[in-house]
């Protein structure tokens, strides 16, 4: 089995880190934004082009194989990312986390693991100092309009066939994904049908 684990930068991502590491030794690991600099990661997604440069200077990895944006219009420059495109395979509003879903499943993985993603919003960031210039999901109310939406489409991915191939370590992506450890159980209500 192929595995991704997506690192987001809430507070949470330390802990979940540690607690699926030790069971996905072989995994590969996409950094969302900043998540580039909770773990080494393989590989950088982000929805804010523009960020790029501040992501790859908070990296561990400095040398990250492949970074993948998602623009409105291909208007980023190539001297950044490896990949620039306008396309997405699940709803387009469910956070930069979701974008890491349509990109592990355009890199044929089979299983992905989001980790420090819990999309709960109010919840901070787990790096100590203040991230960019962004308002992001972790600064916003979690009972605001915009979290209810990135919710509701983050549901949309779960209840489509990307989602089968998604689990989550904590929050509300949690509920509607849920555990690694429910995986077994997946397969063999799969198999029973």
């Amino acid at each position: 089995m192929k595995t991704l684990i997506i690192v987001g930068s809430a507070p949470c991502v330390i802990d979940d880190l540690r607690e699926i590491s030790p069971y996905r030794k072989n995994a590969w690991y996409l950094g969302v934004n900043e998540g580039v600099g909770a773990t080494h990661c393989d590989y950088l997604a982000t929805m804010h082009p523009e960020h790029i440069p501040h992501y790859l200077k908070v990296s561990i990895n400095k040398s990250l194989k492949g970074i993948y944006c998602l623009a409105q219009q291909e208007r980023m420059t190539r001297d950044h990312a490896d990949l620039v495109t306008t396309w997405l395979t699940g709803p387009g509003n469910a956070t930069s986390a979701g974008f890491a879903l349509s990109v592990g499943q355009a890199m044929g993985f089979d299983e992905m693991i989001l980790c420090g993603c819990p999309l709960t919003g109010g919840d901070g960031y787990h790096q100590k100092s203040p991230i960019i210039d962004d308002y992001r999901v972790g600064d916003r109310d979690p009972e605001s309009a915009l979290i209810h939406g990135y919710q509701k489409a983050m549901k949309t991915i779960a209840d489509s066939d990307l989602g089968e191939h998604v689990y989550s370590m904590s929050g509300y992506t949690n509920r509607i994904f849920g555990n690694p450890s429910t995986a077994i159980q997946r397969i063999f209500t799969n198999v029973r049908g």
